[in-house]
């Protein structure tokens, strides 16, 4: 019993998401680790209790990428600045979260490999087009700022690329409205 409790606990923590709505369409996206019992049922769960309030589950399965035990999640490949703008790393987003993005009028800023490395992807956003990201990224920052945004940016040598955490992975659920 505690082994599937503490499996239950392990999938549970692999299930990242960042909400996206539409003008009429709420959607939760969260990210797919290897497809198990639990992260089945815990799907099937998410479902069941958000389909009454109006709001789809987009599931975006998880990349390879350096294997099972790399520290990624949803925020390592998207970061949502906007209801229409999203800073990301191509190379590793699913094409049928893509597509969905593209088929909603999402505009996307590309992130490079060298700022991938060093989370230029993990964009907080504080409010619309207001963010916050690592200082060293400054592609992305000149990015944001092209598209309208006003970056803030923090040192985060010691607690951020060291502890494999950003801007994001730094704060508790934010409401937006």
């Amino acid at each position: 019993m505690r082994a599937r409790m503490s499996r239950l606990a392990d999938t549970a923590s692999d299930l990242k998401y960042d909400m996206t709505s539409s003008r009429t369409v709420k959607t939760l996206a969260y990210l797919m680790a290897a497809m198990t019992a639990v992260t089945l049922v815990l799907s099937l769960l998410l479902t069941l209790a958000l389909a009454g309030l109006g709001v789809s589950l987009v599931p975006v399965h998880l990349p390879y990428f350096e294997g099972p035990d790399a520290c990624l999640h949803l925020l390592s490949l998207i970061s949502l600045v906007d209801r229409d703008l999203a800073v990301v790393y191509r190379p590793l987003l699913p094409v049928p979260f893509y597509q969905l993005l593209e088929a909603r009028g999402v505009a996307l800023i590309d992130v490079s490999d060298e700022e991938f490395a060093t989370m230029g992807t993990n964009v907080l956003a504080l409010a619309p087009r207001r963010c916050l990201l690592l200082e060293q990224n400054h592609q992305t920052r000149r990015a944001l700022e092209a598209a309208g945004c006003a970056v803030l940016t923090y040192r985060g040598d010691e607690l951020s690329l060291k502890a494999e955490g950003g801007a994001t992975c730094l704060t508790r659920a934010l409401v937006r409205g």
